[in-house]
């Protein structure tokens, strides 16, 4: 103490219980600081629990310590740590024992803030009793940072303290509702009346808020924002907001906004446009009561194109909505609203829109509708007169629609038609509803038609509270296979919003009846039905044509619903029943079937079918199948048993009516295992002794044998043979049984001269070496195929045969029909080996074929690459006999268009000259040229070809022959020619006429100048002559034809046509 200097190394002090008092009168006077006596320093001092309270409210702070130091009036802050709640706080600093207390202390914090989660910061405070500044950063959970001063020598604090953050939202934990990367603020002013100006960006996680740039300058007194400025930058455009808002003695605001060329689709791409706004929006919220006033004083610009007005105004107050002569324009279409919706409304509405893709880029159509509502919300009373022409949304579509309504307490009466609907895949002609009455008691008459079926109910019943109840006293359904179904006494029916019933209801056809009932409530639904003698006939459009069914179908439902479990069962019995269909030369086959059963019960242990039929005399198939229920996470585990006894298959010809005389049985003993997910195949299933014939191909496959047996991996080994002509076929492989990859076919096919053709125009053998693969709804073929003999005779073709020209179109008036999709893409590579037993004779060739080809098929184009060769034949051309030389067709891509490479001769009458016929070029168009041995002119030659001689020779016939050669060769193939230079010089017909001989043929134009009146001209291709010919039709049968050129005439022609 001689040193005048305090040394503590430890303090302690705990549980101290501070309660600041009210200020007293005399407390704004002025003390003096002392100055220290001693110099103090302090080691370390710790405070345990101190608790502020002030006004009733407690603050603690669990712990605070220190290190500090003083000399004279200087005070050295080494080091002081607080903790208060979670947060840890470290500072250290100076100061100073003066008049003003001046200080400088650095700050740092860090810990878990409510909504806050784990936060931190630091900074730095100095100044004195008069001013303080400050300067703050926090780091955590965003960055924030804070600088400015604060005035504490007036008698009100003024704040100047500005700052940015980056990357902030709300809330700062978890998901965020909306969050702004940069942004900036400013406060300024006495704490009674602050001024702050604020810059940020905003981007919010709902989809349909779009983001935007916000400036904000308000000023803040206790009672709300005045002088409210806010600018938005949204949408392309601005968004002027200004007014002011209110939060003391009641909310209220009255605010002013404009907006400036707004456009939607930078959020919604679909709604591009340029809009403005000018609006204002009053409203309070006193005494729990709201009340808004809004009016747009212009809405104006684009929207899609299309000019956007509205105007109007909206007062709410006291549960009353008040709309004010609003309108809406939208392009052509107008919306008019006006008058009140409340407890006792009086709205009215106008609808004119003739394009309503303007409105909504899914929509079209037009739209008219007018309409009131009145009356009172318990008691409304309705008015609504609508017009709809060719509407359609999505797969949605209206030709046309008509609405009518009036609905009081008094009379109801609605009506509602709508021609061609189209809902999705079903296309309808018209739909009916007519309701006639009051709403207590009403008559509704509904029909539904397509252009098949037709549906027509007739329902008496009216609402009583909240639900409506009465009888469908007419049910009546058509259609063309199912024929036609009426109910037959009315059932009872009760609907609300949680109840349904439907009393028994049935529905009769000569002596079938279909009888249903149902009901549900909340948690509990009841189904049951029952079916008596439904004829079998129903099934006729899934059978073959020509075939029949006999027999009838009964059966029962029952379907239950509880809180608890969902239980049910459903039967079918067929007694006696039988397919059958007419054969070649009248025979009949028929299929017999009775004691037929299907039974199926399910409840909360799983489902349970079963299915039992006799087949023809002897035949039989029977089944059982459980599948038990389980939970979400579990798999339903299978089980069950299906065999099959089948001794004659002749029967089945009903089901397959491209074979007759079938023969063999067919026997299958399958056990059913695993899960629904993946089940698994015990046993197998065996066709033998079996025989069948093809028509069509006119060929007996005999000996067929097949056998498909399952084994432990799942898979189902394939094995089978028959017998055509004198050769076999086998077959061999596998499928596995798994339907999550679709069930993969693995199959090898090989055979040694299997007949596969026997009719009088061919005759064919094939012995194939083919790997087949089925999977993912792809057939690949591998292989080769021999094709040792093959006899082909075509001696007329059939007019149905005759192709048509590459570039035909046909169009349909019905409109264009849909490719059907093949239900598997093929991808074939296929060796085709021709032996030396293969012929060919038709259109004047007789010849053996042989070669190789491979063939390719894939993404649905067939192509063909190598040579096929004529051997040891003969070509009949121009009524000659001709030798074939050389022959081949060379293929290189498309089948139907092979390359032509081909030579016939014929030796002269005196063995001195060989004329020589090439062929090259293609299929459809091939190059045809004349020459001889030794070489002669084309003329020359061509003689020799047809007749045998030269042209200076004479020979029977050969003058004749040679202009028919010349025609053929010239005129006959110049159509097509001579068809597009008329199209080109705008005349009708362009032709090549044919005289009774080569020079009597001329060329011949013509024009129709009138449906009625044909002019031609024609001139001799090999003299000067010509002529002009005119035909006018005077009536339907009577017409009249004039000729002038070598020789004048003229006729009158009457037509009578007879069967």
């Amino acid at each position: 103490l001689f040193d005048r200097v305090l040394h503590v190394q430890t303090l302690n002090i705990g549980n101290i219980h501070y309660t600041a008092l009210k200020p007293s009168p005399d407390s704004e006077s002025e003390t003096a600081l002392p100055s220290l006596p001693v110099t103090l320093k302090l080691d370390q001092a710790l405070l345990n629990e101190l608790i502020i309270e002030t006004g009733g409210e407690q603050q603690t702070i669990r712990q605070i310590s220190t290190s500090l130091s003083t000399q004279e009036q200087q005070v050295q802050i080494a080091a002081l740590a607080a903790q208060y709640n979670e947060v840890n706080i470290a500072a250290k600093g100076d100061l100073t024992l003066a008049e003003q207390l001046p200080f400088s202390i650095a700050i740092s914090w860090h810990g878990k803030l409510p909504e806050l989660g784990a936060s931190a910061g630091e900074g730095k405070i100095s100044g004195d009793l008069t001013a303080l500044s400050i300067e703050h950063l926090v780091s955590q959970p965003t960055r924030l940072t804070t600088t400015g001063s604060i005035g504490l020598a007036d008698k009100e604090v003024t704040l100047d303290l500005q700052g940015d953050w980056n990357d902030i939202g709300w809330p700062l934990t978890g998901p965020r509702e909306y969050s702004s990367q940069t942004g900036s603020y400013r406060i300024s002013g006495p704490v009674s009346l602050l001024h702050v100006d604020m810059t940020a960006d905003l981007a919010f996680s709902q989809p349909d808020i779009p983001p935007m740039t916000l400036e904000v300058a308000t000023d803040i007194e206790s009672t709300g924002l005045k002088n409210l400025n806010a600018q938005t930058s949204l949408l392309g455009g601005t968004v002027s907001t200004s007014g002011s808002f209110a939060w003391s003695p009641y909310p209220a605001w009255d605010l002013a906004v404009i907006a400036r060329q707004i456009n939607p689709a930078d959020q919604w791409p679909d709604w591009p446009g340029q809009l403005d706004l000018n609006a204002d929006i009053q409203g309070r919220i006193q005494e729990s009561a709201l009340s808004i006033d809004g009016r747009i004083e212009q809405l104006s610009g684009l929207l899609r194109d299309y000019p956007l007005k509205a105007s109007g105004g909206v007062h709410f107050e006291n549960d009353t909505l008040d709309l004010q002569a609003i309108q809406i324009d939208s392009g052509p279409n107008k919306l008019l609203l006006n008058g009140l919706f409340a407890q006792s409304p009086d709205l009215k509405f106008t609808i004119n829109a003739p394009a309503l893709d303007v409105i909504a880029p899914q929509l079209a159509g037009r739209l008219d509708a007018e309409g009131r509502l009145s009356g009172t919300l318990t008691d409304p009373q309705v008015q609504l007169h609508a017009k709809a022409d060719s509407i359609s949304y999505q797969d949605y579509s209206l030709q046309q629609a008509n609405a009518d309504v009036e609905w009081n307490s008094q009379q109801a009466q609605i009506k509602i038609n709508a021609v061609k609907p189209l809902f999705a895949d079903w296309q309808g002609e018209s739909i009916d509803l007519t309701l006639t009455g009051t709403p207590e008691k009403h008559q509704i008459k509904a029909m539904l038609a397509d252009s098949e079926a037709r549906i027509e109910t007739e329902l008496d019943g009216g609402w009583l509270e909240s639900s409506w109840s009465g009888v469908l006293t007419r049910l009546e359904a058509s259609h063309p296979w199912a024929g036609s179904w009426q109910s037959t006494v009315p059932a009872g029916m009760r609907a609300s919003a949680s109840l349904f019933e439907l009393k028994m209801l049935c529905l009769i056809q000569q002596s079938a009846q279909i009888c249903s009932s149902a009901d549900w409530a909340p948690g509990e639904a009841h189904v049951s039905g029952e079916i008596t003698d439904l004829p079998l006939k129903l099934l006729s459009r899934w059978l073959p044509e020509d075939a029949q069914a006999e027999g009838n179908i009964n059966g029962k439902l029952a379907i239950n619903q509880t809180a608890d479990a969902l239980t049910g069962n459903a039967e079918l019995l067929l007694a006696s029943g039988a397919l059958s269909m007419v054969l070649d030369k009248d025979e009949r086959v028929r299929l017999d079937l009775s004691q037929g059963v299907v039974r199926a019960t399910f409840n909360p242990t799983g489902l349970n079918t079963e299915l039992n039929i006799n087949v023809d005399k002897n035949g039989r198939i029977n089944g059982s199948a459980l599948l038990a229920s389980a939970d979400a996470e579990q798999e339903q585990k299978l089980s069950g048993q299906m065999t099959m006894q089948l001794p004659d298959l002749r029967p089945l010809g009903v089901l397959i009516p491209d074979l007759i005389d079938i023969d063999g049985r067919l026997d299958s003993n399958i056990a059913l295992g695993g899960t629904l997910a993946a089940p698994k195949l015990q046993g197998e299933v065996r066709l033998s002794e079996a025989a069948t014939s093809i028509p069509a191909l006119g060929v007996e496959f005999k000996e067929l044998n097949l056998t498909v047996k399952t084994d432990d991996l799942n898979k189902a080994q394939i094995d089978g043979s028959m017998i055509s002509g004198d050769g076999k076929l086998t077959l061999s492989g596998d499928v596995v049984l798994d339907p999550a990859t679709g069930f993969p076919v693995q199959l090898n096919i090989q055979g040694k001269d299997f007949q596969i053709v026997q009719l009088p125009q061919a005759v064919a053998y094939i012995s194939p070496d083919l790997q087949i693969t089925i999977k993912d709804r792809q057939l690949q073929a591998r292989g080769k195929v021999e094709l040792p003999k093959a006899t082909v005779e075509i001696i007329e073709i059939p007019a149905s045969s005759v192709s048509v020209s590459d570039d035909q179109v046909i169009i349909d008036h019905q409109g264009p029909k849909q490719a059907e999709t093949a239900p598997l893409q093929i991808d074939a590579a296929v060796s085709l080996i021709l032996g030396d037993a293969v012929s060919f004779q038709g259109f004047g060739l007789k010849t053996r074929i042989e070669g190789t080809m491979d063939l390719t098929s894939k993404d649905g184009k067939s192509l063909g690459h190598g040579e096929l060769s004529l051997r040891d034949g003969g070509y009949k051309a121009y009524g000659q006999d001709l030798t074939i030389e050389k022959g081949l067709l060379l293929f290189s891509g498309p089948l139907k268009n092979p390359a032509l490479d081909l030579q016939a001769t014929r030796l002269s009458v005196d063995e001195s000259v060989t004329a020589v016929l090439d062929v090259t070029g293609s299929l459809r168009k091939p190059l045809v040229t004349v020459a001889s041995r030794p070489a002669l002119p084309e003329e020359e030659a061509l003689s020799y070809l047809v007749t045998g001689r030269g042209l200076g020779e004479e020979g029977p016939g050969k003058a004749s022959m040679l202009k028919q050669a010349a025609l053929a060769q010239g005129l006959e193939k110049s159509q097509a020619l001579l068809d597009s230079v008329a199209s080109g010089i705008g005349v009708d017909s362009l032709t090549v006429q044919e005289g009774g001989s080569l020079e009597d043929s001329s060329l011949v134009l013509g024009k129709y100048l009138s449906p009625d009146l044909y002019i031609s001209y024609g001139v001799g291709l090999f003299d000067s002559s010509s002529a002009l010919q005119m035909r006018y039709r005077l009536t339907e049968k009577l017409k009249l034809e004039a000729e002038s050129g070598n020789q004048q005439s003229m006729d009158l022609i009457y037509q009578v046509e007879k069967n």
